[in-house]
């Protein structure tokens, strides 16, 4: 009996692995291409205007603005901290800015998801640990940037 186990064990892991390979249940990760045609995209308006915009639409969606630094086009921004359980929720934004012609700029925004959580032991004395992964949603994406273009449309509205 012990003979025939170790063959009949290796047919049922070799068959397991043709089948089901390691990777087949896990998410795609998204290439580096990918990620920058998710995070960028072409405004038809100046330099000023969209940096200006995306600021105040960052600040519309509760982003605390960290750092900003118009002559080298650049947003540091990141969400309140969302507690719950001991688990703390954070979004940090980048946003980078590139002057195409008077009339067009590249946005490219980066936005990571940050967890932390906390524990506190019985004897006394804590631990902290933070975690982050780059957030690949495209819906995410693309409601950020409708809601800059739909800015940039009242900004041009009220200013004529």
């Amino acid at each position: 009996m012990k003979k025939n186990f170790f063959p009949l064990l290796l047919s049922v892991l070799v068959l397991s692995a043709a089948l089901f390979p390691l990777g087949a249940w896990a998410k795609k990760k998204t290439t580096t291409q990918q990620a920058q045609v998710l995070q960028t995209k072409d405004f038809h308006s100046g330099f000023k205007d969209v940096f200006k915009t995306t600021m105040n639409v960052l600040q519309d969606n509760n982003f605390i603005i960290m750092s900003a630094n118009y002559d080298a086009g650049l947003i540091y921004a990141q969400t309140g901290s969302k507690p719950g359980f001991g688990i703390t929720k954070k979004v940090s934004l980048s946003a980078n800015f590139d002057k195409i012609s008077e009339r067009t700029t590249t946005l490219r925004v980066n936005m990571m998801l940050t967890k932390s959580s906390s524990s506190i032991f019985l004897l006394g004395g804590s631990a902290q640990s933070e975690s982050g992964k780059p957030l690949d949603d495209t819906e995410v994406y693309q409601r950020f940037f409708a809601a800059i273009e739909k800015a940039l449309f009242v900004r041009k509205e009220l200013a004529k």
